[in-house]
């Protein structure tokens, strides 16, 4: 009698499981966790729940809760999981504990010399810390034992941006798009990195063709903008940049772009309006502050392009351009020992 009792809770418990797994699939992570802190209250031995379990809170960052599992399950299965390591080496790093993060994703390492996940986090890491030949000798690895990693190739190519290898960060980007075609941000990479190079055409080209493949992610539209403003074509430029400001009205960085083009379009007045309006959105983005104090200058506003100075200096007391501009403006008074 007991032990049909015992395999009819065994056998309820694994319909709990499986049903919590599903949830897993479909990324319904507060099911999941509830579910799986369930079966652990009637049965605290279930490691598969546990793991389960920590792997969701990996997914909604609760990082020093999942640790805490991950290390006890990895205690008691005597250090030999690489992939338990690896997760809790990750947690570490988002929690901001470079050094135990390096211990555990190394100790993954030892157990597995080829588990890419590892080979990503150490690689993210050394990019995080600028140790950039390290960087690109993990991520390199990863990229070519598990090229599905679609973060493995993005932190990749920034670490031969960073390392000014730009010839071997395009060739990267390409290699990456053959696994992830629909990989937006390594698309941008590319875009960033023709610029570079001064390959315009090649540039407005991808940015279009990925503005037509994704059309709501906005830095596509930046580019385009970026591009054709270099280009000297500043009434596309403008359009693109409009753009921008209609998927998202809430990023300072866009009105910057925008009011610097209405300046080259000579629309004077809707270029202080946007550089205001990126001020609005961030208080202490000096270059909004620099640029509408020369444009007010220009406009022999002299009062306002000062005001708008000295609240640069407030952010920044020794800004180079800002201390220049305020000498021409000095000058432009009339009061020439002051612009000394």
């Amino acid at each position: 009698m007991t032990g049909f009792g015992k395999k009819n809770k065994s056998e309820k418990q694994k319909s709990f499981l499986s049903k919590a797994k599903k949830y897993y699939s479909k990324k319904n992570y507060n099911e999941t966790i509830k579910i799986c802190k369930n079966i652990i209250n009637k049965e605290n031995n279930s490691d598969e729940a546990k793991k389960l379990l920590a792997k969701t809170l990996l997914h909604t960052k609760n990082f020093a809760e999942a640790r805490t599992i991950m290390m006890e399950i990895s205690i008691n299965e005597g250090e030999n999981n690489s992939e338990l390591l690896s997760d809790i080496g990750y947690a570490y790093k988002e929690e901001g504990n470079n050094i135990l993060a390096s211990q555990y994703l190394k100790k993954a390492l030892d157990i597995n010399k080829n588990y890419a996940p590892a080979l990503v986090n150490l690689g993210i890491l050394a990019l995080n810390q600028s140790e950039l030949e390290n960087s690109i000798k993990f991520l390199k690895k990863a990229t070519t034992i598990d090229p599905n990693i679609n973060l493995a190739w993005e932190k990749l190519v920034i670490s031969y941006q960073k390392s000014n290898k730009l010839n071997e960060a395009e060739i990267t980007c390409r290699q990456g798009l053959d696994f992830h075609p629909n990989n937006s941000n390594i698309h941008i990479n590319l875009i960033n990195i023709l610029s570079s190079l001064k390959r315009l055409d090649e540039a407005e080209i991808e940015s279009r063709n990925l503005i037509d493949h994704n059309p709501k992610f906005i830095n596509a539209y930046i580019m385009l903008s970026a591009i054709l403003a270099e280009k000297n074509l500043f009434e596309e430029a403008k359009y693109y940049i409009e753009k921008a400001i209609n998927l998202n009205k809430n990023i300072n960085q866009i009105y910057f772009i925008h009011a610097n083009i209405l300046i080259k379009l000579k629309e004077f007045d809707k270029a202080e309006i946007s550089f205001l309006k990126a001020i609005e959105l961030n208080p202490n983005h000096m270059n909004s502050y620099l640029n509408l104090a020369n444009l007010y200058s220009a406009e022999n506003k002299i009062d306002q392009a000062e005001a708008y100075l000295k609240k640069l200096f407030i952010i920044s007391p020794d800004h180079i351009e800002g201390k220049i501009s305020l000498g021409l403006l000095f000058a432009q008074k009339g009061d020439y020992q002051k612009a000394k």
